[in-house]
């Protein structure tokens, strides 16, 4: 397989299918992933806001927020027919969750989705933190977040699941009285 140009290259989903080793072996620096991600942020708000104006999904908010967009692209990601891949990424959405909780919109699906994953994973693991255990989720995630704006130190392996989301059902309660 032909090099990639780097120059002017993009990490949207059909390119980094075509080249997935690109972020995991350290080919792309971390400035040129944060710049990738903050267009490809910006190409997702374009076309939702596109969508918002001709009347699609009407009752959801005008603005698609930065949070909001990066868990799409880890959905995309997480669901791929690669089971490798698949799995690499659910755990850089579940610690994207993590770290985005109380910055999705209150009571959107993204709110809820992250709440009962992340329970989930909590449930079925009784570890407080989510382990990135590759590299590669390490500078995708440190990326994403700086990207996005997401407070997150730089190069941690582990994301603490809020204590209120490792028993989401009984905040949900507690929070709606």
């Amino acid at each position: 397989m032909a090099e990639p140009e780097r120059e002017g290259e993009s990490l949207r989903p059909n390119n980094t299918s075509q080249h997935p080793n690109l972020i995991e072996q350290g080919g792309i620096p971390h400035e040129k992933l944060v710049e990738s991600f903050r267009g490809l942020i910006k190409e997702h708000q374009a076309t939702y806001a596109a969508l918002h104006s001709i009347g699609e999904n009407p009752h959801e908010p005008e603005a698609l927020s930065p949070e909001t967009a990066v868990r799409g692209v880890l959905d995309w990601y997480a669901g791929t027919a690669k089971r490798e891949m698949g799995e690499m990424f659910f755990t850089v959405r579940s610690a994207w969750d993590a770290l985005s909780y109380d910055r999705y919109e209150p009571g959107s699906r993204e709110e809820g989705l992250a709440g009962s994953v992340l329970q989930a994973y909590y449930g079925a693991t009784r570890e407080p933190t989510i382990k990135l255990t590759h590299p590669m989720q390490v500078r995708v995630l440190d990326a994403l977040t700086e990207a996005a704006g997401v407070p997150h130190q730089r190069g941690k392996s582990e994301v603490e699941i809020p204590e209120k989301l490792r028993n989401y059902n009984q905040y949900r309660t507690v929070r709606s009285f």
